[in-house]
């Protein structure tokens, strides 16, 4: 179906309101702390859930996590963000001059993380939000 902007405006308004309104849904839900099943983990070491823990305890874990590695990332000061976006233009500058060692090819991929997880600190809540909202629409 096709929508004009006022009509998706409207959709998502109502959307939103129905979403604020609604006594089960919470911006700032604590993450529930969900036990492993073994002291090791999974498969290959990854973290493995307990067979009685639901999809509503894992999605809270992974909320949680989500969280804790935002607010790491946002204690990064500008002084910090802004070495690290040089490093980054003084690495693509040595990639696209094709002098890049194997070494600053693996640092620029870390760095280039790194920055997302700042980026994702400081807008990632508020998309989370505008999804959970959105996805309502669908």
């Amino acid at each position: 179906m096709n929508y004009s902007m006022g009509q998706l405006t409207a959709e998502l308004t109502s959307a939103v309101t129905q979403v604020n309104a609604h006594p089960a849904i919470t911006t700032n839900a604590s993450p529930a702390v969900v036990g492993f099943s073994t002291p090791i983990g999974g498969p290959g070491g990854a973290p493995a859930f307990e067979d009685s823990s639901s999809l509503r305890e894992q999605r809270f874990m992974a909320a949680g996590a989500r969280t804790v590695g935002r607010m790491s990332a946002a204690a990064i000061s500008q002084r910090e963000q802004d070495e690290l976006l040089q490093e980054r233009q003084r690495l693509l500058d040595k990639k696209f001059s094709g002098t890049i060692t194997r070494s600053e090819a693996n640092r620029l991929s870390y760095v280039r993380w790194t920055l997302d997880r700042i980026e994702d600190a400081r807008y990632g809540p508020v998309l989370d939000q505008f999804e959970a909202k959105l996805s309502l629409l669908l």
